[in-house]
């Protein structure tokens, strides 16, 4: 993911989010995604100021049985 600059305003307010930063002034956030996201799914919206990312978490892998002959 590229890194983000940008300014945050210390005002707003939000609710139901698992991460959530606030700084006033110039700021920049980079982090690493584990490669189970897929990028193709990440939205973004920059809207009175704020920047919300949303990164659907992904599916759990199912257990798989594999069957193995014994002689």
């Amino acid at each position: 993911m590229k890194p983000t600059k940008g300014f945050a305003d210390p005002d707003v307010q939000s609710k139901n989010y698992y991460r959530q930063e606030r700084t006033c002034g110039n700021f920049h956030r980079a982090f690493t995604l584990r490669a189970m996201i897929s990028p193709d799914q990440i939205k973004a919206k920059f809207k009175n100021g704020v920047l919300l990312v949303e990164i659907p978490r992904p599916e759990e892998e199912k257990p798989r049985q594999i069957s193995v002959d014994i002689e």
